[in-house]
C-alpha cells in the first residue's frame, strides 16, 4: 500500500489492517497454511517489566488497528495442532533447540499412551481466530505449544530454552489478565471454567503466573547445561540474567543474586580467554584480522552484560537487605526472651543470610543497652 493510498484510507475513517497474510508450511506436518504476522517495524516496546515483559507498545501507523501484539506471538497449524512461535514457523531450521523429528514421534506415540493429550488439544484448539485473539485464546495457544514439548521427555530435555521461554510468554499473560489497563480482557470466571475442565485431562497445565514463574525460571536454569542452546559465553550470560530477573519477580532475591555472580563469572572468564588471544603479536597469534575484531566486539559486549548485572545486583541487593531486615526484627520482637546463639540459629533457619543476622542482632543489642540507660537515669 503507498502512502498516498494509506492516507486515503485514514481519510475516510478506516483503520488499516496490522496483519499480512503469509502462508507457510507447518514445521512438524508440512502442509501449508495461511497465518497472520504483524507487520514489522509497526509495533515497538518501549517500556519492560523486570522479567523482560513488555509494558508498553507505541504504533508507528496512527492509522493502524490497535492490537495488542504479544497475544499473537504464537502460530499453530490447522491440520496437525502443533503450535510454536512464530519464528519456528518461520525458520522451522535456524532453531536447533527444537528437535522436529522427536516431537513428530512422540506425538505418534502418545496418541496410544498418553489418551488425555486428544481431549487436551482439541480443548486448546477451540474458538481460536488469528486476527481476533484475546487472553484466553493466547493462553491456550501458549499452553498447546508447551504441551507439544512436554510429553516427551527426550523432547523436553532438548527443548528446554523453548519451553521455559513459553512458560515465562503463559506468565506474561497471566499478569496481564489482571491489569486494569490491559486490552482484549477475559474475565477470571471465564479462566475459571476453562481451567477447571483443561485440568480434568492435563491436571499439571499450570493455571497462574506465579507457578508459570517458577517452572519458567527452573527450564531456564537448566538450559544452561544444554549443549543443544548456547553457542558462546554471551548466550550463557544473557540467558543466567534472564533466569535472575525471573527470580527477581518472584521476589526470590538470593537466587537472583546467585545466577547474577555467576553470569558476571562467565563473562569475566571469557573477557580474559579473549583478551589474552588479543594481546599476542597479530603474525604469531593466528588469529585473522576478522577473528581479531569479532573478538573485540565480544569483550565490548561481555564487558556491557558486567555492567549491566552489577546494576540489577546493586538495586536488588539494597531491596534484599531491607527486607531480611525487617524478618529478622519480626523474629527477634517475637523471641525477646531467646538467648543470642539461639536466635541467630532461628534466622538462619528462616534463609536470612549471616551478615544480616549479626547486624540486626548488634542492633538489636544496641538499642537495647539504649533503653537500659534510658531507664537508668
Amino acid at each position: 500500500m503507498t502512502d498516498h493510498s494509506r492516507g486515503k484510507e485514514a481519510a475516510a475513517g478506516r483503520l488499516i489492517s496490522p496483519f499480512l497474510e503469509v502462508f507457510l508450511e507447518c514445521p512438524l506436518c508440512g502442509r501449508s497454511g495461511a497465518h497472520q504476522k504483524i507487520k514489522s517495524k509497526v509495533f515497538a516496546d518501549r517500556k519492560r517489566d523486570i522479567d523482560l515483559r513488555p509494558m508498553e507498545f507505541i504504533c508507528a501507523v496512527k492509522s493502524i488497528e490497535p492490537i495488542h501484539p504479544p497475544l499473537y506471538y504464537m502460530f499453530f497449524c490447522r491440520y496437525c495442532c502443533f503450535a510454536a512461535g512464530s519464528p519456528v514457523f518461520a525458520e522451522p531450521f535456524t532453531d536447533s533447540s527444537l528437535p522436529l523429528p522427536r516431537i513428530r514421534e512422540a506425538i505418534n506415540q502418545t496418541r496410544n499412551s498418553l489418551p488425555w493429550t486428544g481431549p487436551a488439544i482439541q480443548l486448546l484448539t477451540a474458538g481460536q481466530d488469528a486476527r481476533r485473539r484475546d487472553y484466553l485464546l493466547a493462553i491456550k495457544l501458549t499452553l498447546l505449544g508447551i504441551l507439544f514439548l512436554e510429553i516427551d521427555t527426550a523432547v523436553k530435555e532438548h527443548s528446554m530454552m523453548n519451553l521455559g521461554r513459553y512458560y515465562l510468554r503463559l506468565a506474561w499473560l497471566f499478569r496481564e489478565t489482571k491489569s486494569e489497563d490491559s486490552t482484549a480482557v477475559v474475565s477470571q470466571s471465564k479462566l475459571d471454567d476453562f481451567f477447571a475442565r483443561l485440568h480434568s485431562h492435563w491436571p499439571e497445565a499450570p493455571a497462574d503466573e506465579e507457578t508459570a514463574l517458577h517452572i519458567a525460571a527452573s527450564l531456564l536454569g537448566r538450559a544452561l547445561d544444554s549443549t543443544y542452546s548456547l553457542e558462546t559465553p554471551l548466550d550463557q550470560v544473557e540467558l543466567v540474567t534472564l533466569v535472575a530477573r525471573v527470580y527477581i519477580k518472584l521476589n526470590d532475591f538470593a537466587r537472583a543474586r546467585r545466577y547474577l555472580s555467576a553470569g558476571k563469572d562467565i563473562a569475566r572468564k571469557a573477557m580474559n580467554d579473549a583478551s589474552r588471544k588479543l594481546r599476542g603479536p597479530e603474525s604469531l597469534s593466528g588469529i585473522s584480522a576478522a577473528e581479531r575484531t569479532a573478538l573485540q566486539a565480544n569483550v565490548r559486549k561481555l564487558q556491557a552484560c558486567i555492567d549491566h548485572a552489577q546494576d540489577i545486583f546493586s538495586d536488588i541487593l539494597g531491596e534484599w537487605e531491607m527486607r531480611e531486615e525487617k524478618k529478622a526484627l519480626e523474629i527477634m520482637t517475637a523471641h525477646p526472651k531467646a538467648s543470642a546463639e539461639e536466635l541467630l540459629k532461628m534466622l538462619l533457619g528462616q534463609g536470612i543470610s549471616a551478615s544480616t543476622a549479626q547486624r540486626a542482632m548488634a542492633d538489636s543489642m544496641k538499642r537495647n543497652k539504649h533503653k537500659l540507660r534510658g531507664r537508668s537515669r
